[in-house]
């Protein structure tokens, strides 16, 4: 996928969900009831909780990642099962076709 096929796609779902919170706003899809009095407490709680889980999650795959980039330099394609795949990716793309300004051999 191209850079400019992503963005046109992010754009499209963003701007659907847009049009779906407007529409959301002024005609809402059911009548609010009546409010207990602790809910507005528990929901701001949990959403911050949410928002530090996130962060702490988020945080720890790049230590991880950052870690196993700088312990083992070529990363996850010095593992054997990358490797072979490398390889014979390789041999298919360079078996037929000679590279530019080589003659062939025939």
């Amino acid at each position: 996928m191209s850079a400019r096929a992503f963005l046109t796609t992010i754009t499209i779902i963003v701007s659907v969900m847009a049009v779906a919170a407007l529409l959301e706003t002024a005609v809402p899809f059911f009548a609010a009831k009546t409010r207990s009095p602790g809910r507005r407490a528990a929901n701001l709680g949990l959403t911050a909780i949410v928002f530090v889980l996130n962060w702490l999650l988020a945080s720890l795959a790049a230590i991880a990642a950052l870690g196993l980039s700088i312990r083992s330099a070529p990363g996850l394609l010095s593992m054997p099962f990358f490797r072979a795949k490398s390889a014979t990716a390789e041999k298919r793309s360079t078996s037929s076709i000679p590279p530019a300004g080589v003659a062939s051999q025939r």
